[in-house]
């Protein structure tokens, strides 16, 4: 048997989908989704709205477990917790680029968004019961990071890590060990 019928032979055994495309689709439409909602919110101009949060962390929980069900489905029904870990985070990973250059250009476009966000901060702070000496340090201190840049590198990070603790938790739930595997 040559190498080259080896590799045709794992070829043939392995019909499955891989992780990036999978992780890939699912990223895309969680991203759609969140930046759909995230449009709605910035279009009623309710900047302070807890919604995002509220929809945002069930909908990144639903859609890291429906990824993790479709990898599963796509091998045949079994699923390791380092693969559902691992599609978790891919996915958000995509998800999270697919956000970030939604972020750039929605901050960019309208530059008014980060005016807006700093009243926000400046309220919240007035709230904690802050000196306005002690309200303008911090918010001069907030400012060098209010970009559009450090906003969109930003949701890349914290999306892609939020998917890392959701996933690990998910994996845990999604996992299912091929019989073959159980004694090795």
């Amino acid at each position: 048997m040559d190498s080259n019928s080896v590799f045709k032979e794992l070829e043939n055994d392995n019909p499955a989908p891989g992780m990036s495309k999978i992780a890939l689709m699912y990223g895309f439409i969680y991203a759609i989704i969140l930046n759909g909602a995230t449009a709605a919110v910035f279009a009623s101009e309710n900047y302070g709205a807890k919604i995002n949060q509220w929809v945002g962390i069930p909908l990144m929980i639903l859609a890291i477990v429906l990824v993790q069900l479709a990898y599963r489905k796509a091998w045949g029904g079994y699923l390791t917790y380092g693969k559902g870990l691992g599609i978790a985070v891919l996915m958000m990973f995509y998800a999270s680029v697919i956000v970030g250059i939604f972020t750039y250009v929605l901050y960019k476009t309208d530059p008014n968004l980060l005016g807006q966000i700093r009243l926000l901060q400046e309220e919240a702070l007035v709230n904690q019961g802050m000196s306005e000496e002690e309200i303008e340090l911090s918010l001069g201190f907030m400012e060098k990071f209010q970009t559009p840049a450090f906003y969109a590198i930003s949701s890349v990070f914290s999306l892609t890590f939020m998917g890392l603790i959701i996933g690990a938790i998910t994996a845990i739930f999604t996992k299912k060990q091929s019989p073959q595997t159980i004694f090795e």
